[in-house]
């Protein structure tokens, strides 16, 4: 079988070369080999892990790292979870995956972890076992009584990666080493990557796209600054103790860290030679607000969670956005109009593995061994690809998915409330703002709905503007989403 273990620490590694710095410290490459040795004897210690699932809901990039390599060494599947889920998520996302295994800080961002967890596998009535700490490195463990869990069939280490499907409900992307493979190779291609690199990440490693930016640096012996908290002293704390000439971001985290670097003395953006962005969508009050930076590029890349980084961009965004196919890559557009105008799809030489528990849902975007984007684009005379829309709903706000029927559903499960429909409307900073808006039954008080959203959805998904209409409009029997829209830009705008 093939494992990330010996994918990070081949034959050609440095073990005395530093890999990975973190507000927790520095640390070679030796070091991390070392740590994740450590982590697969206390496993070894509790059970077989082949075949076993293993959530790990972590915010510090270094333990998270090593228990992923540790997990992965021994067998089992590795199922990162964003720690900064609220209790009703969370206990969606552990009830789909049924993991045999939890690693998980004890508490984080005031949010008891480790209730909500245990909360969940005694009302499983399986057997679980519970790994917890309060600070990452020092580990406790709670054995849950209950019926046996049933194990993969495949034994085949796999990554299951979850995100938010087009209903709300979790969808597990199953990836194994071979994604990473292919994602080093892409991001290599798009970032210029080399061993005298020196990149800061600041983007979440508990999502493939940040895992891969993670493994592909260490991978590519090149010097890895990662930020384990997203406020911003502490990320220009970082920063300007650890310069680097490359930044990978969200287009809104680079545009408030700008703002942020903007009132320092020391600007820790001079350094920069190339910023990669990626995760929404760039708009022309976006690229206004960019300072100079004289000497840095920026581009941006696009890619899917089910496949990795598909395009990039060679030159300046602010010179125009058009794409480029990372190495490997071939698309098509499927349906093209008169105009020339296609719906995205892609093939790479890394397939897709399916998504956990759903195959009906692969058969529907991926049919014939291409991959259906959903979004519009059209190939320039340059022979470049150039996206002008997108059939989907999805709203990216912060470089985060959010699932608008989600938070529909949740907002009609209120009382008061009778219909609701939220969407997304462009922001200058975040990419997208979400919107909701409410018909009522009786009297409402918008900060109790904005209070009951807050205790029950992680952060990114309260929408950030409420308002109340009569009605709902409509076209043709559907809700006019193009008139809310016009409405909510304009009521925001006021507001």
């Amino acid at each position: 079988m093939s494992y990330l273990y010996d994918w990070i620490f081949n034959e050609e590694a440095d073990l005395s070369k530093r890999a990975l710095t973190t507000q927790a410290g520095t640390y070679t490459l030796g070091d991390l080999k070392q740590n994740v040795k450590k982590y697969c004897h206390l496993l070894e210690e509790l059970e077989d892990l082949k075949g076993k699932r293993v959530a790990i809901i972590m915010p510090g990039v270094v333990s998270f790292l090593n228990i992923v390599l540790a997990v992965n060494k021994l067998g089992g599947t590795v199922i990162p979870i964003n720690p900064l889920l609220k209790k009703e998520e969370l206990n969606q996302i552990l009830s789909y995956i049924n993991p045999h295994v939890i690693f998980t800080i004890k508490q984080h961002n005031s949010f008891s972890l480790e209730n909500a967890v245990q909360m969940w596998a005694e009302s499983s009535n399986e057997e679980a076992i519970i790994i917890q700490s309060e600070d990452g490195f020092y580990w406790e463990t709670k054995m849950i009584d209950g019926e046996e869990k049933i194990s993969e069939k495949d034994p085949t280490p796999y990554v299951i990666a979850c995100t938010s499907g087009s209903t709300g409900l979790p969808k597990g992307i199953r990836v194994d080493r071979g994604f990473f493979k292919f994602a080093q190779r892409s991001l290599t291609a798009a970032a210029d990557l080399s061993k005298k690199d020196k990149i800061f990440l600041m983007v979440p490693i508990s999502g493939l796209y940040g895992l891969c930016w993670l493994l592909s640096g260490i991978h590519s012996q090149v010097s890895v600054v990662a930020t384990e908290s997203f406020s911003f002293p502490h990320i220009i704390k970082l920063m300007k103790w650890n310069p680097t000439s490359k930044l990978v971001a969200s287009p809104w985290l680079f545009k408030a860290l700008c703002m942020f670097d903007n009132i320092n003395d020391v600007s820790v953006l001079k350094p920069l030679s190339a910023v990669y962005l990626a995760g929404e969508m760039i708009s022309d009050e976006f690229l206004e607000g960019i300072p100079p930076l004289k000497g840095c590029k920026i581009t941006s890349l696009y890619g899917l969670s089910e496949l990795g980084v598909m395009m990039y961009t060679k030159t300046d965004i602010r010179e125009g956005i058009e794409w480029t196919l990372s190495p490997e890559v071939e698309f098509k557009l499927a349906n093209r109009s008169p105009e020339g105008v296609g719906e995205l799809c892609f093939k790479t030489p890394c397939d897709f593995l399916g998504y956990y528990k759903h195959p009906q849902l692969m058969k529907e975007i991926y049919g014939g061994s291409w991959f259906s984007t959903g979004d519009l684009a059209k190939v320039t005379n340059e022979q470049t690809i150039q996206i002008v829309g997108r059939k989907k709903d999805m709203i990216k706000k912060a470089g985060q998915q959010v699932i608008p029927s989600e938070i529909e559903q949740l907002l009609t499960e209120i009382e008061v409330v009778e219909k609701a429909v939220v969407l997304g409307v462009p922001h200058s900073v975040l990419g997208e703002q979400v919107v909701a808006f409410i018909v009522n039954k009786e009297e409402i008080q918008l900060k109790d709905i904005h209070t009951y959203c807050r205790e029950r959805l992680a952060s990114f998904k309260v929408p950030d503007q409420f308002f109340v209409l009569k009605d709902i409009p409509l076209t043709q029997g559907e809700i006019d989403k193009a008139a809310l829209r016009k409405k909510a830009m304009s009521l925001a705008a006021v507001n």
